[in-house]
């Protein structure tokens, strides 16, 4: 999810994709779809730049359903591959959406490719109440709405226990890992933060 350290995450994919590589590990990036050959979505191994992939959520419709179409080929490719490559990495918070909304059509691809390979979902969520404050801080203070009012839309997406039981109901082929960031629990942590503290945010 969004706030929970994926810019790090990416820098970090970013900078070891050598090494990755040579560990027979394939990190993909999503790129902007080439109109003039059709293809959308393009998965292409990572060479430079942003690792960040968040370019999935153009699978999402504006009427909030999805683009199956889109789903298809992305899926195809993810396939692809995975047949190829030991591990394949592909990192976007955006994607959070489809796991906290359930969204049937990704969700049913997800599970097929989990019966064909192994397939792991690295969750990374925070605390509620800092996730909250996060957002706030980046986005809501600006919206014009008062804080009850601004997070009344998508407060149900840090259910984190739901989207657990729904991942667990429809993609039972896919090891679902929710990751708690939280500086106590990172590598290479001195201290533990006491319930007031907030340098980790």
């Amino acid at each position: 999810m969004g706030k929970a350290g994926s810019t790090s995450i990416q820098a970090w994919l970013a900078e070891n994709a050598a090494r990755l590589r040579g560990l027979e590990t394939c990190l993909l990036v999503l790129r902007e779809s080439d109109e003039r050959t059709g293809a959308r979505p393009r998965l292409t191994p990572y060479a430079s730049g942003n690792a960040n992939s968040n370019l999935i959520r153009m699978a999402l419709t504006p009427g909030g359903g999805e683009d199956e179409a889109y789903l298809d080929s992305f899926f195809e490719q993810l396939g692809a591959a995975a047949t190829r490559s030991r591990v394949v990495v592909f990192s976007a918070e955006t994607m959070s959406e489809f796991f906290f909304r359930a969204l049937p059509a990704f969700l049913s691809r997800l599970d097929e490719l989990g019966g064909r390979h192994r397939v792991r979902v690295a969750y990374y969520v925070r605390p509620q109440h800092t996730a909250l404050e996060a957002a706030w801080r980046q986005w809501g203070f600006r919206s014009g709405f008062p804080p009850s009012q601004f997070f009344e839309p998508f407060s149900w997406a840090y259910d984190y226990f739901e989207t657990c039981l729904s991942i667990c109901r429809h993609a039972p082929n896919v090891s679902f890992e929710p990751r708690p960031f939280r500086r106590d629990l990172l590598a290479g942590a001195t201290r533990q933060p006491t319930s007031r503290d907030d340098s980790w945010r």
